[in-house]
């Protein structure tokens, strides 16, 4: 769920300051009285604007990935995907690394995980039914090529692995980008 054009602007400066504070220090260490004082506002405003913490945390740490990353040749989307991953913002670094940090909590759990099954095994998994994989077959290599990506995003922003942080981007994408796409095609 976006934040509306429309909405009040104190609930504008609610969802910034919260999606900067969780972003920079996780669910557990940001307050709800630190994202009042943020956004200029009185704690109070914050509940009834969001109802909870963790439902302000939801909102706020939504996975977007582009339609658009999935679209052109499934034979290539391997490279095109992973393209477009290391180009994506540091908000999605933070966001990324939040849900992560937060993960053990029950609801927040069960967010990450729509996220997961929304953001990358539905798209993935209708691109690849669509070039003729049975159900089954599809939703497994769905499901893989959802945890490569996983996988690169943990060694780059959990892990800060040293010996993927100073390979050339475009060794990164031709290389990790074969691995996806194994996962893809078969």
């Amino acid at each position: 769920m976006s934040l509306p054009e429309h909405a009040p602007a104190s609930k504008r400066a609610i969802w910034h300051a919260a999606q900067r504070l969780f972003a920079e220090n996780g669910y557990a260490r940001t307050s709800v009285r630190e994202i009042a004082s943020e956004a200029a506002v009185d704690p109070a405003l914050v509940i009834r604007h969001y109802g909870t913490k963790e439902q302000l945390f939801m909102e706020t740490m939504e996975v977007r990935v582009a339609a658009a990353a999935f679209d052109g040749p499934i034979e290539t989307l391997g490279e095109r995907f992973i393209s477009f991953l290391l180009d994506a913002d540091a908000d999605a670094r933070g966001i990324y690394l939040a849900l992560l940090r937060a993960s053990d909590s029950g609801g927040i759990w069960t967010h990450l995980r729509a996220a997961h099954e929304d953001g990358f095994v539905r798209p993935f998994r209708t691109r690849i039914a669509a070039h003729g994989a049975d159900a089954a077959d599809a939703d497994l290599r769905a499901r893989m090529a959802a945890a490569v990506v996983g996988g690169l995003f943990y060694s780059l922003w959990v892990v800060r692995d040293e010996g993927l942080a100073h390979v050339t981007r475009e060794t990164l994408v031709r290389r990790y980008g074969a691995l996806l796409q194994a996962a893809i095609t078969g």
